[in-house]
C-alpha cells in the first residue's frame, strides 16, 4: 500500500521529506528558466538547468498536447522533489496549458498550498476531482484546504466524497473529526476521532487529538489516559497517495532524465540521450533502469566496449534483474571469443530463470543455435510455438533447430510457418530442401519450381540440386551441385552422392542459415 502521512492543515511536501524548503528567487534568464535556485549543490543545480532546457527544447518539437504536457509535469516533479515548490508550480502549469489532467491539477495544487495560496490550491484540487472524481487523496485534501480557510460544511461534503471511495480512511475520518470540533460539536468530534484511532491505532497524532478534545470536555482523567498512550509517538494517519509518492521517488531515481533520453533516442539525436542517461546514472548510481538505458545509449553511439562494463556495473548490485542478465547476453551475443559465447549463454538462462519471456526465450534460442545446441534451440522453440501459436517465427526456428539435431520432425514446424506466413520466402527454399531429404520429393518438386520461379540465385538452384536428388536423378543433382562449387551446401549435395545417400540435414553445419537474426552479425 502506497501511503504518506499527513496533519489538519494541508502538509507540504518539504515536511514528508524530512527537508526544508530552498530559497528561490526569480532571475530573467535567456534560456527561459524561470528560477534560479540557491542552496543546492552545483552538481543539483547543473542537473536542473539541464532538466530545464531539455524540457524546453522537447515542448517546442512535441506536436502531441499530451507528450508536451507530459515533458513539463515531469519537469514539475524534479523541481517538487527538490521542495522547489514556485518552480514545480510553474512547470505543472505549463504541463495543464499544454493538456489539463488531474494529476498535474492536484500536483500544482499541493505545490501550491507548500507556498500558503491556499485559495488557488483549493481551485486546483476542486479541478482536479472534477477530472478524476475517483482520486480519493484529491478530495481529502480539498477537504484539508477548505478547513484551513473555515469553510467547515465544504470541507465536510469533501471529506464525505472521500470516505464513499475508502470507508476505512483513518485520515479521513479524523478530518471530519477536525470539523465537528472547528464547529465545537465535541462529541461528534470524538467519536469521530476515536473511530479513526481504532482504525490507526499507531498514529500518536489522533491520540493527542483525542486527548485535547477531552481537555476542551474538562475530562482531565482521559484527557492524561490518551496523552499517555500516545506517549513520544506522534505518528500522522495515513493516505494512499501514489501521485506524491512518485514526486518522493524523483529526487533519487533519476526518471526524468531516462524519458528525457528515451525522448532524445526517438529523436535520433544520441548526444542528447547520452547526456540524459548519464545524468541519471549520476543521480542515481544504483538505479539498474538507468544504467541499462545508458549501456543501450552506448551501443547505439558504437561504444559497445563502454556499454559492456556498463551492464557489469549494473549486475554487480542487481544480480536479481533479468533485464541486466539479458542485456549483458545481448551485447556478448555476437562476439567472436568463445568465452564471451558461453558467458552469453549463462547470462541468459539466468534472465530465464529470473523472469520467463517471449524475448529472452528466443535470445537463448538463438545462442543455443549459434553454438550448434539444435537440443536446447528445439526446447527452447517449442516453448515458444506453444506459447504463441500464430507466430510463423518460432515454428520456423523449431523446425530448423529439429534439422540441425539431424531430426526430419523439423518438417512439421516449417510446413507451419509457411502455411502462417505462406508468402515467406526464405522459409519456402528451407521447406522445399527438407521435403526433398525427408521423404516428400514430391512436394520437393512443386515448391523448387516456385521458388526459382521467384529467385534465381545459387541458394534456389542449390535447392534444385537437393529435389533432384531426392526425387532420384542423381546425375542431374550432380551437374546443378558442381555448377556452384565451391558452396558448402553444393559440397554437401557432392559428398551425398558420393556415399549413395541423402544430406543429413539442408544446409551445411556453419551456414548463415542457422543463425535466427538475434545472433547473426
Amino acid at each position: 500500500m502506497i501511503r504518506f502521512g499527513s496533519a489538519l492543515l494541508l502538509t507540504t511536501f518539504a515536511a514528508i521529506a524530512g527537508a526544508a524548503p530552498v530559497d528561490e528567487k526569480v532571475l530573467d534568464d535567456p534560456i527561459g528558466q524561470p528560477y534560479y535556485i540557491t542552496g543546492l549543490e552545483s552538481a543539483t543545480a547543473e542537473r536542473l538547468a539541464s532538466a530545464h532546457a531539455m524540457t524546453v527544447q522537447q515542448a517546442a518539437e512535441l506536436t502531441d498536447a499530451e507528450a508536451r504536457s507530459d515533458a513539463w509535469g515531469r519537469l514539475g516533479l524534479l523541481y517538487h522533489s527538490q521542495h522547489l515548490a514556485s518552480a514545480a508550480e510553474q512547470a505543472y502549469g505549463e504541463a495543464i496549458r499544454a493538456k489539463d489532467s488531474p494529476r498535474w491539477r492536484y500536483l500544482r495544487a499541493t505545490a501550491m498550498g507548500e507556498r500558503g495560496e491556499i485559495v488557488d490550491a483549493i481551485s486546483d484540487f476542486r479541478r482536479a476531482t472534477e477530472l478524476d472524481p475517483a482520486q480519493m487523496a484529491a478530495w481529502y485534501r480539498l477537504g484539508a484546504s477548505l478547513l484551513v480557510r473555515g469553510d467547515f460544511d465544504e470541507a465536510d461534503a469533501a471529506f464525505r466524497q472521500a470516505l464513499s471511495l475508502n470507508s476505512d480512511a483513518a485520515i479521513v475520518l479524523a478530518g471530519r473529526g477536525d470539523v465537528a470540533a472547528a464547529r465545537g460539536d465535541l462529541p461528534t468530534a470524538l467519536e469521530r476521532l476515536t473511530q479513526a484511532h481504532a482504525l490507526e491505532p499507531d498514529a500518536g497524532q489522533l491520540a493527542y487529538k483525542i486527548a485535547m478534545i477531552y481537555r476542551r470536555m474538562d475530562n482531565v482523567v482521559k484527557a492524561r489516559e490518551w496523552l499517555e498512550r500516545r506517549g513520544a509517538n506522534n505518528a500522522k494517519p495515513q493516505i494512499d497517495d501514489p501521485v506524491l509518492l512518485e514526486v518522493a521517488q524523483m529526487s533519487q531515481s533519476g526518471r526524468f532524465y531516462v524519458k528525457a533520453g528515451e525522448w532524445a533516442l526517438e529523436r535520433g539525436d544520441l548526444v542528447q540521450a547520452l547526456a540524459a542517461f548519464e545524468n541519471a546514472v549520476a543521480l542515481a548510481p544504483e538505479n539498474a533502469a538507468a544504467g541499462l538505458a545508458y549501456a543501450n545509449a552506448l551501443t547505439e553511439s558504437g561504444r559497445a566496449g563502454e556499454a559492456l562494463v556498463e551492464t557489469r556495473r549494473v549486475l554487480e548490485f542487481a544480480d536479481e534483474s533479468a533485464r541486466a542478465w539479458y542485456a549483458l547476453a545481448w551485447f556478448l551475443r555476437n562476439s567472436q571469443s568463445s568465452d564471451d559465447q558461453e558467458e552469453a549463454g549463462r547470462a541468459v538462462r539466468r534472465s530465464l530463470e529470473l523472469s520467463e519471456d517471449a524475448k529472452t526465450r528466443s535470445l537463448a534460442g538463438g545462442l543455443a543455435m549459434r553454438q550448434g545446441q539444435f537440443v536446447q534451440a528445439a526446447i527452447d522453440y517449442a516453448a515458444l510455438a506453444e506459447q504463441l501459436p500464430e507466430e510463423a517465427y518460432y515454428h520456423y526456428w523449431l523446425g530448423m533447430a529439429q534439422l540441425g539435431a539431424g531430426d526430419c520432425r523439423g518438417l512439421v514446424g516449417l510446413d507451419r510457418a509457411v502455411k502462417l506466413r505462406s508468402s515467406w520466402g526464405e522459409a519456402h527454399v528451407v521447406l522445399a530442401r527438407v521435403e526433398a531429404i525427408c521423404g516428400a520429393p514430391e512436394r520437393a518438386l512443386v515448391r523448387t519450381a516456385a521458388v526459382i520461379k521467384a529467385r534465381n540465385n545459387e541458394d534456389t538452384r542449390i535447392t534444385a540440386a537437393f529435389m533432384q536428388l531426392g526425387t532420384g536423378h542423381a546425375d542431374k543433382a550432380e551437374q546443378l551441385a558442381l555448377a556452384e562449387m565451391p558452396h558448402p551446401d553444393a559440397q554437401l549435395v557432392l559428398d551425398a552422392i558420393a556415399i549413395d545417400s541423402l544430406p543429413a540435414r539442408p544446409f551445411a553445419l556453419g551456414s548463415r542459415w542457422w543463425l535466427p537474426p538475434e545472433v547473426a552479425r
